[in-house]
């Protein structure tokens, strides 16, 4: 009779994972950690019409709307951000409160909207500043499960512009901004 058993250090490998996994907090602790230090959506359901016309409702889960340098704005959300410049001429985003939007550098909308032949989601995006910005950004389709790049023209400085897309955009994240011309990664 062959049989195949578990080493030593197999079973005890085994153990230490599993205690590991128990040891793990809950998606709602984690959640509430993430809250105490970042600014945080309530979980809520919105509806939007998809490419046939139909209204089709999205469960959004509760969770940061801003935290480690990414910004998430669903569709239906607005969310303004200062941008502060290093001394080596990086960029980086502060979060700035929903009532003080109208005093922020860079403020990010996103709707979904008429258009003729149907609707589309719409990204509307004021930069304050006295310099054009390049934004890195991921759009969350609402036909896809994961996140995919989103090209987006530079924003020229002190202006507003507004960019459509046919498809319907759940969720837009803002991964980062740098003066544009400038190469993303780009050692100073």
């Amino acid at each position: 009779m062959n049989r195949r058993c578990l080493s030593y250090p197999t079973i005890m490998l085994l153990a230490l994972l599993l205690a590991a996994c128990q040891a793990l907090p809950s998606r709602e602790e984690m959640l509430t950690h993430a809250c105490e230090a970042n600014p945080c959506r309530q979980a809520h359901e919105i509806e939007l019409i998809d490419g046939e016309g139909r209204i089709q409702r999205f469960q959004v889960p509760a969770g940061p709307l801003f935290a480690g340098g990414v910004v998430s704005v669903m569709s239906g959300e607005r969310a303004g951000l200062n941008l502060s410049e290093s001394s080596d001429g990086r960029l980086s985003l502060q979060w700035v409160a929903p009532e003080k939007t109208s005093e922020a550098d860079l403020v990010l909308e996103l709707n979904q909207v008429k258009v003729e032949g149907g609707h589309a989601s719409e990204l509307r995006v004021q930069n304050r500043m006295d310099k054009a910005l390049q934004l890195d950004l991921e759009q969350f389709p609402a036909s896809e499960e994961r996140f995919f790049p989103l090209a987006a023209p530079p924003i020229p400085p002190e202006s507003r512009v507004r960019r459509h897309w046919p498809h319907t955009i759940l969720e837009i994240q803002l991964t980062g901004a740098r003066r544009a011309g400038e190469n993303p990664g780009r050692e100073p």
